[in-house]
């Protein structure tokens, strides 16, 4: 392991490489170990890079299947050429056929064409949505005119608070929204209740959920859900977490339309009441979905993420993966948030 963490500190600085992130990811998912390779360089007898693997449980039109996700892709700066890059990615593709049908990744731009190169397809990316909630704090650090940001970002605010629809929204009376302090049985039956309106989805069930959320030592995440008045039953959830002064949504699960809008602008209130100052969700999914973001003021924003899949499937399972608007893929599906 330590070989590995040591290319990893040189490579991979977020999130910190420790041997807690790597016996999480590799040694404790419920699914399955994972695996992570080495790259040695025969005459210097220096490990110079890493490919990992994890595994993720994935419905792809109504199939469960075990699919591989590639992470934790580094070669060491001064080894930075073509060969050793493609030697990792090729011996991670080899896994292709013995035990795994699919593997997917979301690399980031200065890996996209290596592993193009090593027969992954682009099929969409994942974009990042922004919802501004107080001017002020959001571009007090991207401009240098402090005193004239903070003259005019009252104002703003003030005309934002009257037309945002998740100032004005109320809890539905037959709904309860709250914290929700652990994944229990009702995150299994939101789930058994809810994949099937989704034609390709990683499974979300409450012993992966808390893996990777619960007990991932990458992030703190917190967990707010909407429940019918008993509150015996889970409609929604949202998984959230911070990433320096940004707060990201890592996961949001529900069961219809109507529980999505309202658990989104439910969540916006409060956490314009606790004063953030923006929400950030990275995703790739139906365009019905992508709708009802923007139509409650979320807005594209930044670099995209390509998501790329590597697959020996027949035909007809590979043409329902070649499409982004079948997927449903946030920053909770990738391997560490």
């Amino acid at each position: 392991m330590q070989a590995i963490l040591d290319t990893w500190k040189e490579n991979l600085l977020d999130p910190p490489s420790t041997p807690e992130k790597f016996v999480w990811y590799y040694q404790k998912n419920p699914l399955g170990k994972g695996q992570c390779w080495l790259l040695l360089e025969k005459d210097s007898g220096e490990f110079i890079g890493t490919a990992g693997l994890g595994l993720r449980a994935v419905e792809i039109g109504g199939r469960r299947l075990m699919v591989g996700l590639a992470s934790d892709f580094a070669v060491k700066r001064r080894h930075r050429t073509i060969g050793p890059a493609v030697m990792l990615q090729k011996t991670l593709a080899a896994e292709l056929g013995k035990s795994l049908p699919a593997i997917y990744v979301i690399p980031n731009k200065a890996a996209t064409p290596i592993m193009q190169l090593c027969g992954f397809k682009k099929v969409g990316q994942l974009i990042r949505y922004v919802k501004v909630l107080n001017v002020g704090t959001y571009v007090y650090e991207r401009f240098p005119h402090k005193s004239f940001v903070s003259m005019i970002s009252k104002p703003i605010d003030y005309l934002m608070n009257l037309t945002s629809q998740d100032a004005w929204y109320s809890c539905p009376v037959n709904r309860v929204f709250k914290p929700m302090s652990a994944f229990d049985n009702r995150f299994d039956e939101l789930w058994e209740r809810a994949r099937g309106g989704f034609r390709i989805i990683g499974e979300r069930n409450s012993q992966f959920l808390r893996w990777r959320y619960e007990d991932c030592p990458t992030a703190k995440f917190g967990v707010f859900g909407l429940l019918d008045r008993s509150e015996q039953q889970l409609h929604a959830y949202i998984v959230s977490y911070h990433r320096g002064k940004s707060l990201n949504l890592a996961d949001l699960f529900f069961d219809s339309p109507e529980a999505l809008k309202a658990i989104l602008l439910l969540f916006l209130k409060e956490m314009r009441h606790q004063g953030q100052r923006s929400v950030n969700i990275a995703m790739m999914a139906p365009t019905s979905i992508l709708r009802v973001l923007t139509d409650i003021g979320f807005l594209p924003r930044g670099e995209a993420r390509s998501f790329l899949v590597h697959s020996k499937m027949d035909q007809t399972m590979n043409q329902i993966m070649e499409s982004p608007d079948n997927w449903y893929l946030l920053s909770g599906d990738n391997d560490y948030s």
